[in-house]
């Protein structure tokens, strides 16, 4: 059994409209690669790992972030670590890939015999071989769904930033859903989709507070990438993108209804 949470987000291209897309045309007067990177005081670590294109950083602050989201997925997920119905035994090998500060794979050990070896990699050590799944193996992908990121005009300008910059950098957005066809595509069968919607924001007490605040770290975490940019037309300066951030975070906890959903995928390698 290989369990895969792919943290980073992988380039392919689009191939389907999505409300992202509306927001690139209507700032497509943007002029990409001409602008001048914005000068910004805030500093954080990020990946050395050669030719990343990953956007978040790799810090405590994010450490902490990955803590907290890996507790907002698994309760949407009734508290399940592993979805698909699988029984571990003696010689499995389970593998987290993208593992970040090993939260799932810390809770994973509690919950499989002690002769089930469970290894977790990040782009901070090497890449995740995916030939080392071999048939009648499975494997479970933890994701956001951010074409579901509802709320308001803030969160429209979130979205259409993101997907601008994630272009910027030749990343797809849309992993969550374009996963399923990718899995089939590599040799995977039985693919199984499940969703959850989480809601964001105070007005959902505490698991939609930490839901906020979790969405709002993902986009503090973008800063750097963002400024390096030069904003993409749509802040211009280090303070007018803290200020929007604010204003999403006040958009979330007074709007009934802002949510995202999480989606878990899974799979079962087939026979060569």
């Amino acid at each position: 059994m290989f369990r895969s949470l792919l943290g980073a987000i992988r380039t392919q291209s689009l191939q389907r409209m999505t409300f992202q897309d509306h927001f690139k045309i209507i700032f497509s007067f943007v002029p990409q690669g001409t602008l001048a990177p914005i000068v910004y005081k805030e500093k954080r670590a990020f990946t050395s790992y050669e030719g990343t294109k990953y956007i978040l950083p790799s810090d405590e602050l994010e450490q902490e972030r990955l803590e907290k989201q890996h507790r907002i997925f698994t309760r949407a997920f009734d508290n399940k670590l592993v979805l698909p119905p699988v029984i571990l035994k003696n010689g499995d090998k389970v593998l987290d890939s993208a593992t970040g500060g090993c939260s799932w794979l810390l809770d994973c050990m509690k919950n499989v015999p002690d002769s089930v070896e469970i290894y977790g990699i990040d782009i901070e050590t090497r890449l995740f071989p995916a030939t080392d799944c071999l048939p009648d193996n499975g494997l479970q992908l933890c994701e956001v769904d951010l074409n579901s990121f509802k709320g308001g005009p803030v969160v429209d300008k979130c979205n259409a930033l993101l997907t601008a910059l994630c272009d910027s950098k030749g990343l797809l957005v849309d992993i969550a859903s374009q996963s399923p066809e990718m899995l089939l595509n590599a040799g995977f069968a039985d693919v199984h989709v499940d969703c959850r919607s989480v809601p964001l924001g105070k007005w959902a007490g505490k698991y939609g507070e930490d839901g906020g605040s979790n969405i709002v770290s993902v986009w503090k975490g973008m800063k750097t990438a963002l400024m390096t940019a030069g904003g993409l037309g749509f802040v211009h300066s280090e303070e007018e993108y803290d200020k929007l951030l604010e204003d999403l975070n006040r958009e979330l906890d007074g709007t009934p209804g802002a949510q995202i959903a999480l989606v878990t995928i899974y799979a079962q390698k087939s026979e060569y």
